[in-house]
């Protein structure tokens, strides 16, 4: 019973504690802590020495304590209550160049002043950051914009972010956390690519084309010609039909209905962080001219955070596939070989494989052979990324001929020759002014609206 009674005045104790010293809103959490212990061991003392020798000196000392103490507190409960920040994008960013742009606001309904609010940003934007100190005056609000150009392509998180507070003897803080989180998309840029690239009229070896028709249910049909006995009811072109009163089936365009995966080396130890962002263009450059040549293309990227896709045509199988390549590292601890062991199990015979990778060993050819030799036998080609210096010999042309004589299309392509286009995806949007005659300054360009954003 003892147990139960002092548990509960325990809990009563705690709970009294937290509701002093913490806040809870829509928003955001708001915490007071004692930020200096000096204070409280001063008061402890002249407390101790009031009660040994008591004299007015202590009791005024005593006295003073407290009400230092008790005003530091309503000073900071009135911050933790009265006092709050905010964020809101007013522009984002599409590709690497485009600016983006942040509005910040400190409000306080408090009739006391905030001598310094400091804001700590945990966003991992590069170059981007709201964190800094103000100050505003009771009942009154601070607004400040943040920009920054983006440099890097990938999915970034603008916040969570913390709102730091203090009264103006620093006896306790106030800690506002909030949790919001917004994301930020930056596409990787695209590249001219030369056509030898494209998997278009290769063969496996010197036999089998590797563009074919293929028996797939598509609504994408080059033409038409008469029924003839066993041909599926399903691929019956009614139009044709109604319009020639005789049956006609559709015969399918092969471009529409071939698939094409891109399969990404991400080995952490085969590429650096230039050649890993050349890789990412080259990806995505390659995706782009896939999906516009009536192609389904899918993604097989096993990095850290794996990137799979499933081959789909269309340009509207273009979003999906930049913002996984927008993600991608050279973080993965398994080798090329795992990799194409991984892709064997996933690609379909039917399908084409287009392997990039900067791994100029001859060391994972094996496992192509054994991607090969799988039954049906997976087709395709291999890119080979040569980040060698251009006053070095490479050892890339050899791999490429090797990998020839054994059937496989193989390509060199160099680190410098892929050259990203600038402003791919349209016009960088940035601020940018004019001025006229008259010699006002008018707005030529401004950032892309968030509203208009891809979602």
């Amino acid at each position: 019973m003892m147990f139960t009674f002092r548990f509960r005045i325990g809990s009563g104790l705690r709970r009294w504690w937290i509701g002093l010293t913490r806040f809870e809103f829509a928003d955001h959490q708001a915490r007071i802590r004692l930020r200096q212990r000096l204070p409280l061991a001063a008061g402890l003392l002249a407390l101790i020495w009031h009660l040994v020798l008591p004299s007015e000196q202590a009791v005024l000392l005593v006295t003073a304590w407290l009400g230092l103490m008790l005003s530091s507190y309503l000073w900071a409960r009135q911050m933790a209550r009265r006092v709050s920040g905010s964020r809101r994008l007013l522009s984002s960013a599409l590709q690497v160049g485009d600016e983006l742009e942040e509005q910040v606001s400190l409000r306080n309904t408090s009739g006391l002043p905030v001598l310094a609010a400091e804001f700590i940003d945990r966003s991992d934007l590069p170059g981007h950051s709201v964190a800094g100190v103000r100050a505003v005056e009771g009942d009154g609000h601070a607004d400040w914009k943040a920009a920054v150009v983006c440099t890097r392509r990938g999915l970034f998180t603008l916040g969570p972010w913390e709102l730091h507070l203090s009264d103006p003897f620093g006896i306790f803080t106030v800690e506002q956390v909030y949790p919001q989180r917004s994301e930020v998309l930056v596409y990787p840029p695209l590249a001219p690519l030369p056509p030898a690239l494209l998997p278009r009229g290769r063969t496996r070896g010197d036999q089998r084309p590797l563009r074919r028709m293929l028996g797939a249910d598509t609504v994408a049909a080059a033409s038409a010609r008469a029924y003839l006995p066993g041909d599926p009811l399903r691929f019956i072109h009614w139009p044709t039909t109604a319009r020639k009163g005789a049956l006609y089936t559709r015969i399918f365009d092969p471009e529409a209905i071939s698939a094409v995966w891109l399969i990404a080396d991400l080995h952490s130890g085969a590429s650096d962080s230039a050649t890993m962002e050349t890789m990412a263009v080259l990806l995505a450059s390659l995706a782009d001219q896939l999906l516009r040549g009536r192609l389904a293309v899918g993604l097989l990227a096993l990095g850290l955070r794996p990137q799979v896709l499933p081959p789909r045509n269309g340009l509207t199988a273009l979003g999906p596939l930049l913002r996984a390549l927008a993600q991608i590292e050279a973080d993965a601890p398994q080798p090329l070989e795992d990799t194409l062991l991984r892709a064997g199990e996933m690609i379909s015979q039917r399908s084409l494989y287009l392997l990039i990778t900067p791994d100029i060993s001859p060391r994972w050819m094996p496992a192509l052979q054994g991607l090969a030799r799988r039954p049906g036998g997976q087709s395709g080609q291999v890119v080979l990324l040569d980040a060698t210096p251009s006053d070095v010999k490479s050892a890339a042309p050899a791999l490429a001929d090797l990998l020839r004589r054994q059937g496989f299309p193989a390509d060199v392509v160099r680190r410098e020759d892929v050259r990203p286009i600038s402003g791919a995806y349209g016009a960088l949007r940035r601020w940018e002014y004019i001025t006229l005659g008259t010699g006002r300054a008018v707005v030529r360009q401004r950032p892309r609206d968030v509203a208009g954003m891809p979602r």
